[in-house]
């Protein structure tokens, strides 16, 4: 059996442990936030600035950007020839 003296450090201890355990909970529990909207309102069509900056882009990356441009415009409805 623990003498008495201890016994207080011990549940200081402990309310410390909990505290701790509570306020990183809370904190990773804020981070979970979820954006609201559709993917029209967060998705934008992606550019390059000039000819030489395509040219200097890898073509996988390209493929990538073609397939984005191409999936915004089937799921939002809007010609990117159109958007300016």
């Amino acid at each position: 059996m623990m003498p008495l003296e201890n016994q207080p450090m011990l549940w200081i201890a402990r309310s410390i442990r909990w505290t701790m355990m509570l306020c990183v909970t809370a904190l990773i529990a804020g981070c979970a936030a979820i954006p609201a909207g559709s993917y029209c309102d967060l998705a934008n069509p992606i550019w390059w600035q000039s000819v030489d900056e395509l040219d200097a882009t890898p073509d996988g990356i390209v493929r990538q950007v073609v397939r984005h441009n191409e999936r915004y415009e089937a799921v939002c409805g809007m010609a990117i020839s159109r958007l300016g």
